[in-house]
């Protein structure tokens, strides 16, 4: 199995997040039509914070990620290339 199979199997067993904010935004514009807008101030608040954090977490990893080094891959034959 390669580095890169084994990356995406780890990222395929990740939890979904449940951020608050994303339960938020289905209330106010579900798929039915119907807009809910009471929401209070406090929930909003945190809401949106989360979604900031979430979005700053991810790009932050996101860097982390194309800053890791390549892995050689001297044991694949790529035979189109072999001319």
């Amino acid at each position: 199995m390669t580095e890169r199979h084994i990356l995406m199997d780890v990222l395929r067993e990740l939890v979904p997040v449940n951020l608050e904010g994303m339960q938020l935004l289905k209330r106010l514009h579900p798929a039915h039509g119907q807009v809910q807008h009471s929401i209070n101030r406090e929930t909003l608040r945190r809401a949106t914070s989360e979604i900031i954090d979430y979005t700053q977490r991810t790009h932050h990893m996101q860097s982390r990620l194309f800053d890791l080094n390549p892995v050689p891959l001297d044991n694949i034959v790529i035979a189109e290339f072999g001319l």
